[in-house]
């Protein structure tokens, strides 16, 4: 389709907010209910690979109900310049359908509840040298994240397409099915560190599809993290792992 250029505030505080078919060539700050971005591309970076902080969609605390539906986020063609995530949920209550997310640091970082469906995440790169790239991640106190038939891709030996780190508290209520996984140390962190952290509970990983594309084991050191001192995906209450297999044959990826 052919896209207009927006030319909306980069900062968003009008509650029912709707953008449609726009180029919108600046971060987003949204700090307002019933957001709705649609049919768009999104294209932002800071002012060199080093500037921290730059999210593209940034949803800010205490507001509710975002969505974003065939939508393109990346960088400026040709940019140096970082981004650290293409979306920063703090809010809650996120909606995300066929999103395709490229050239970025990180696809999402979510705080709070949140959907990705039918959605695209990959060519992340380490614009600044040291940086830590990752598809989904969570680092702590998520609660009802559905991720469902995603394609996430990782192409670096480090971190991961999924990451649920309880560092503050553990992530609970998450629905992780019909995902095809590639790349970074591991293709899902979904244990914890016994002795520092609590597990996370009532997560279902079903149907999830492992692949090679950048390295035989799916990660660099693995398809799953086994968790640090003893710690075990199955510690947490509820936990299901199930129906997940190997892309290229079929077979069960049971290593946790």
């Amino acid at each position: 389709m052919t896209l207009s250029p927006y030319t909306g505030p980069d900062l968003i505080t009008t509650d029912g907010t709707v953008i449609d078919g726009k180029d919108i060539d600046t971060c987003l700050a949204i700090s307002a209910d019933n957001v709705t971005i649609r049919n768009s591309r999104i294209r932002c970076a800071g002012s060199s690979a080093t500037e921290g902080g730059n999210m593209s969609v940034w949803f800010t605390a205490g507001h509710t109900n975002l969505t974003i539906t065939d939508t393109e986020i990346t960088r400026p063609l040709g940019s140096n310049g970082g981004v650290d995530y293409a979306i920063y949920e703090v809010g809650t209550g996120v909606t995300l359908t066929r999103l395709n997310i490229w050239n970025v640091t990180s696809g999402i970082h979510l705080s709070g509840e949140l959907t990705l469906r039918d959605s695209y995440i990959h060519e992340l790169v380490n614009i600044s040298g040291s940086d830590h790239n990752d598809g989904v991640i969570s680092n702590g106190g998520a609660n009802n994240v559905n991720l469902i038939h995603n394609n996430i891709q990782v192409p670096l030996s480090q971190t991961t397409p999924i990451a649920l780190y309880p560092e503050d508290v553990p992530n609970t209520n998450w629905d992780i099915e019909q995902n095809l996984l590639n790349g970074g140390g591991f293709c899902i962190y979904a244990s914890y560190t016994k002795g520092s952290e609590s597990p996370n509970e009532h997560i279902t990983v079903k149907n999830n599809h492992f692949g090679t594309m950048f390295h035989s084991d799916c990660g660099a050191f693995g398809a799953v993290d086994p968790g640090l001192t003893g710690a075990s995906f199955f510690d947490g209450a509820g936990n299901i792992w199930t129906g997940n297999v190997w892309d290229s044959d079929g077979t069960p990826v049971n290593t946790l």
